[in-house]
């Protein structure tokens, strides 16, 4: 079996403009047995007057009329963006549609923008991260309807734009407990390959290793594709990595069941 990739965005999401079809073709010539997006759900963010949404009655249409023999069975997933004034639309809007997985990330605070280095500079970094990682640990503890915690390290993309010599290390107390839950509620930590690109290689080997010291062993690959051309990108290497910190497999999900793929 090929490994398909779980965390996608096509023009379903508000900054895509990927057609379906061309990741859906794409998956079919590399033989993936599964094809899913992830598309975005972020109430009212900061950076918008207005809610990013996603037809996903229209997406799943089109995934039916897509779908051919021998092709990829398509999948239905979710990027919920987590905001605590939006609890209520949050919760009904998971238990609204039958997912295979749902993808839990944090963005923006309602006032700040994770992306933006001037809002870390308004505030200062510590004080953005702290933030940051206070709304992320609210998150996985109080949702529980999800499968994977995206981009645990997306803030740090920001960061080293300010101080490249910037090490996350010293903001361990505030990930630690993050990790913790996850692994206390079976819910897997995705490595993601864009904000990987992002940042230092020891970044990644130091938090698998504080993640796996700590008992953590669910794990998803994904590249958070916004273009059919990042489709997969940079599997092979972050899969060599992974490997290297002591993981032997990477989790899938169908109707939000977990599945092992070894490596």
């Amino acid at each position: 079996m090929v490994l398909h990739d779980q965390h996608v965005h096509s023009y379903y999401s508000e900054d895509s403009n990927e057609p379906l079809i061309n990741y859906y073709l794409l998956a079919k010539k590399i033989g993936c047995k599964y094809f899913v997006t992830t598309e975005h759900i972020d109430y009212m963010p900061s950076m918008d007057n207005h809610h990013w949404l996603c037809d996903f009655d229209k997406l799943q249409n089109e995934l039916i009329n897509l779908y051919k023999e021998n092709g990829p069975i398509p999948l239905l997933g979710i990027e919920m963006g987590y905001r605590i004034d939006y609890l209520n639309e949050i919760n009904s809007l998971l238990n609204k549609y039958d997912y295979d997985i749902i993808n839990l990330s944090i963005h923006d605070s309602g006032k700040y923008e994770y992306y933006f280095v001037s809002n870390f500079t308004e505030l200062g970094i510590k004080q953005t991260i702290k933030m940051y990682y206070e709304q992320m640990l609210d998150a996985v503890t109080r949702i529980d309807k999800f499968n994977v915690l995206s981009h645990i390290d997306y803030c740090y993309k920001t960061v080293l734009k300010i101080d490249p010599n910037y090490d996350f290390l010293s903001d361990y107390h505030l990930i630690k407990p993050i990790l913790e839950t996850l692994i206390k509620k079976e819910k897997a930590l995705e490595i993601n390959v864009k904000v990987q690109k992002a940042l230092p290689e020891r970044h990644l080997y130091t938090l698998l290793d504080i993640y796996k010291s700590l008992g953590g062993v669910r794990l998803t690959l994904s590249t958070d594709a916004h273009t059919v051309s990042r489709y997969k990108e940079d599997f092979d290497k972050y899969i060599k990595i992974i490997k290297e910190c002591g993981f032997n497999y990477l989790c899938y999900y169908i109707k939000q069941k977990e599945y092992h793929y070894d490596i």
